[in-house]
Parts: C-alpha cells; structure tokens; sequence
C-alpha cells in the first residue's frame, strides 16, 4: 500500500470516526431533552393523605390539622383558602393549615392551590357541628354529685 492510499483510508476512517461521534452525541442529546420534557411535564398534583374521601367532620371549637401532599411542584407547594358559612381563622405553610371552628357550625370548603400551577387546586369540605353536651351530664345523678362535693 502506497503513501496515499494509506492517507485516504485513514481519512475514510476519521470521517467514519467523526459521523459516529456526531451521531452519539446527537443520540445522547436527545435522550436528556426527552427526559427533562417527561419531568416538565408530569402534571402537578394535590393530595390530602388523612382525607382520602375529601370530607371532615368537627364539632364547634375544634381544630383540623389538613396536610397538603403535592407531587411535581418542585417543592413549591400550596397557597390556602377557605370559603362557606363555617370559615373561620386558618393558619398555614405551603405544606399544610389548621383550621379552628371558631365560627359559626355549616360547612367550610378548604382549597389548597398550587403555587406553581395556580389552575391546580384541591378542596376538602369540612362540616362543623355544634357541640352538644351529652344526656349523662343532665341526669339528676350528676347534679346529685356536683352538690354533694361543694
């Protein structure tokens, strides 16, 4: 083999060498644009774990502890609202609020809303109801006892 037909096998073969790199490269970008869409697009999501139902029931004066478990957020998690006859003070983070049935008894719809997609949101209806004191305490046997010990 000559001088310059070794010179253009070698140049057949770089150029060879050189597709193959492109083509990788190409492959390899792809892949990661490919992954990082299947990530940016996974919806975002709102669950209440305790609440699978998404319904409550207290009595008036108590308080629900409501845990936001938000999925595709990038940990930017929820904004919190109440709405309805039973609303009244809420305390909250962007994971979770306590709601004190402080009001009146009704019902009151909490939503957590997505920070990240304000379109997202999840409702959880709270029924508050009016403590009533139970019969044993009316009985003439209590009264009996409470006189007794003053």
């Amino acid at each position: 083999m000559n001088v310059q037909a070794y010179a253009g096998h070698l140049r057949r073969h770089g150029e060879a060498a050189s597709l193959l790199g492109r083509c990788l490269i190409f492959c390899l970008a792809f892949i990661a644009v490919a992954a990082l869409g299947a990530r940016l697009a996974a919806p975002v999501s709102i669950d209440f774990p305790d609440f699978p139902f998404d319904v409550a029931a207290i009595d008036l004066g108590q308080s629900l502890t409501i845990n936001a478990d938000t999925q595709h957020d990038g940990g930017k998690g929820v904004t919190w609202s109440c709405a309805g006859d039973a609303c009244s003070n809420i305390v909250s983070t962007s994971k979770w609020a306590t709601f004190h049935a402080g009001g009146i008894t009704g019902t009151a719809d909490i939503t957590a809303t997505s920070i990240k997609q304000p379109s997202v949101h999840k409702t959880l209806r709270v029924t508050v109801y009016l403590n009533a004191v139970p019969n044993m305490l009316c009985e003439e046997t209590f009264f009996t006892a409470a006189k007794a010990a003053v």
